[in-house]
């Protein structure tokens, strides 16, 4: 799906910071979400997905909240930014496998409302040892234009 670099800028502020857009979406329920969940992935979860579709499993593995804010986000363009650094837990077990995706949902397990998906730039190798960390320059693709 494409979207004009406008509208993929509106909606990216829409679903990571709560910013209306006039018209069309309000964030203004009675309790708007004030975190989102991020997910390691090992595919593009497709079609139908949610946000258990093709996400990690390791011992101690857990989504990570982060605030839906400009305390979480920053917005450039299409694309959306972590404001700080972001580290799941150390990689345990015999674990193997590679995080080639990033998911953010509603939930902070199970099988919540996956919101947006893309391609992590640079991948997470999982494996024993390994502390997977997304920077704040790490790159997700979430909207085309």
């Amino acid at each position: 799906m494409a979207y004009s670099p406008a509208s993929a800028n509106a909606f990216i502020k829409l679903i990571l910071l709560g910013t209306p857009i006039a018209g069309l979406a309000d964030n203004a329920s009675v309790s708007p979400s004030t975190d989102l969940y991020i997910s390691l992935l090992t595919a593009a979860p497709g079609a139908g997905s949610n946000q258990s579709t093709n996400e990690l499993v390791y011992p101690g593995y857990a989504r990570m909240p982060v605030p839906r804010s400009p305390a979480g986000w920053s917005i450039i363009g299409n694309e959306g930014f972590l404001v700080n650094a972001l580290e799941f837990l150390e990689v345990a077990g015999t674990a193997t496998g590679t995080a080639t995706h990033l998911g953010i949902g509603t939930a902070a397990a199970g099988n919540g409302l996956l919101l947006l998906h893309g391609a992590l730039t640079p991948v997470i190798p999982i494996q024993a040892g390994v502390v997977p960390r997304l920077k704040t320059s790490t790159k997700v693709a979430f909207l085309t234009v």
